[in-house]
């Protein structure tokens, strides 16, 4: 109960993503269609949310849900506790961006610069949902340094 009657309170409601067949995590690497629509559907996702000068500044294997419906890749972004205006000076921590950094879409465009890059296994294994932020940064990073 509330004790302010004038007090209000928000909420964020959220369709049921698997129920809509909706899958977290990146599609396997083996399956060269789907893996690049999935690619291309991020980087249209993300295209649209800069356009609207907003960056998200958490994309992560477990924060993109994708599903294949009528041959295409549909995708939906969550977890946007962390997003800020583009232009904006960042208050807050993250292991990329330090306080006081001005964010840009550049801060978003790695994690899509490191999906196109070949990697190895093990790098690939270290993106899978589950393991720790640190531990995909570190991935990512190691991704976007190696040579095509």
């Amino acid at each position: 109960t509330r004790s302010d009657p004038k007090e209000f309170w928000y909420s964020l409601v959220f369709p049921n993503l698997d129920l809509d067949g909706f899958k977290t995590g990146i599609p396997d690497r083996q399956e060269n269609k789907l893996y690049q629509d999935y690619v291309s559907a991020v980087e249209a996702a993300v295209g649209s949310v800069h356009a609207a000068g907003v960056a998200h500044l958490d994309l992560y294997p477990s924060n993109v849900f994708h599903r294949v419906r009528n041959g295409s890749v549909e995708v939906k972004i969550i977890d946007w506790d962390g997003a800020h205006l583009i232009g904006e000076s960042f208050c807050g921590q993250h292991l990329r961006i330090n306080s006081g950094t001005v964010i840009t879409a550049a801060h978003d465009t790695f994690y899509i610069d490191a999906l196109k890059k070949r990697g190895t296994e093990d790098i690939w294994k270290r993106l899978e949902v589950g393991n720790s932020k640190a531990e995909m940064d570190t991935a990512f990073f190691e991704l976007l340094e190696m040579e095509d």
